[in-house]
């Protein structure tokens, strides 16, 4: 967080002592109470801008009236209800490590954590891609180059096992393992520290061992950079760098896409190939099966839609049996 977002911590946080407490260590650690990457990110914007406003108000407090009236600022914005709840949900993560340290009375900080995020009314349509457009996609990069080779692995990672782009993003070469005649993906820690074991398909090994068999690595990071002179770099390939990587051939592909659509496709593709439910909840990560249905899309199936079990003849008569 910048000095500004500091100085607002320090003044809308009126410690109990005498003594001012460490508001580089406190704003980390509100933040390091989220597990993940992309999360926390989101968290340290969100509070950021959170800063900014309260200090324009005439009693920079963090109090349960400041953050309704920074929620009915946010609905005056017209920002989706998951945008509002997420702003929410990081001042009430500030909220409780501020009553933890006794930066404010707990009654306070209780008070603004038990604020209620915006009714959910409704639920987007998520964007699945069908069999073909997975195979485009797959098509797309080019295998004989080195950027290629990689590319059409993260994809295949993405699709073939519904990985994260954080999760993809931390991959080693040494989680590729064989267990019981199965090659896997071992110890894969996605949110809230969960390890799960994720299975691979023979053309999800195989994009695998193209990258491999084309580059020097043996351990290490899995996806990393490849620069203009075919240099493959030592860190990983970053959350943000695979988001742009999907997004460039989602253009080329003329299908709008995010690295999150990717997981979804996979457990869309999965159910309708035949696979139980309960295998696709393990191989996503999802703790709650509601989870995997909403990524599943269950409530409305576009492919076997209500209205296509509608029979009535020209004359608008219903044609059901009696």
């Amino acid at each position: 967080m910048d000095n500004a977002s500091l100085v607002g911590v320090q003044s809308l946080c009126r410690p109990l002592g005498s003594v001012a407490p460490n508001y580089d260590t406190f704003v980390e650690t509100a933040l390091n109470s989220v597990s993940a990457e992309n999360t926390k990110r989101a968290y340290s914007r969100c509070l950021r801008q959170f800063l900014a406003w309260i200090q324009t108000q005439a009693e920079p407090r963090l109090e349960r009236g400041a953050v309704q009236r920074y929620r009915v600022v946010l609905e005056s914005r017209k920002l989706s209800p998951a945008t509002i709840n997420q702003t929410l949900a990081a001042i009430r993560t500030l909220a409780r490590e501020a009553g933890a340290q006794g930066l404010i009375p707990g009654a306070d900080a209780l008070a603004i954590e038990k604020i209620r995020g915006v009714r959910r009314l409704g639920r987007r349509t998520g964007t699945w891609l069908s069999a073909a457009s997975a195979n485009k996609f797959l098509s797309i990069p080019d295998r004989d180059s080195l950027r290629g080779k990689r590319d059409r692995c993260l994809l295949a990672l993405l699709i073939g096992c519904g990985l994260r782009r954080f999760e993809a993003s931390m991959l080693r070469v040494d989680q590729i393992q064989l267990f019981e005649n199965r090659w896997v993906l071992a110890n894969v820690s996605g949110k809230h520290g969960r390890i799960r074991t994720v299975p691979l398909s023979t053309w999800v090994k195989e994009a695998l061992d193209a990258w491999l068999g084309a580059v020097p690595i043996r351990s290490g990071y899995l996806l990393r950079a490849v620069d203009k002179v075919h240099r493959v770099g030592a860190g990983s390939l970053s959350a943000s760098a695979i988001y742009q990587i999907v997004k460039g051939y989602g253009v080329d592909a003329h299908i709008g896409v995010a690295p999150h659509d990717m997981r979804r496709s996979f457990a869309r593709l999965a159910l309708r190939g035949g696979a139980p439910l309960d295998q696709i909840q393990v191989t996503l990560g999802h703790e709650s099966l509601r989870t995997t249905e909403l990524y599943l899309g269950l409530e409305l199936d576009l492919a076997h839609p209500a209205c296509d079990f509608i029979r009535l003849d020209e004359t608008g008569h219903s044609q059901e049996r009696t």
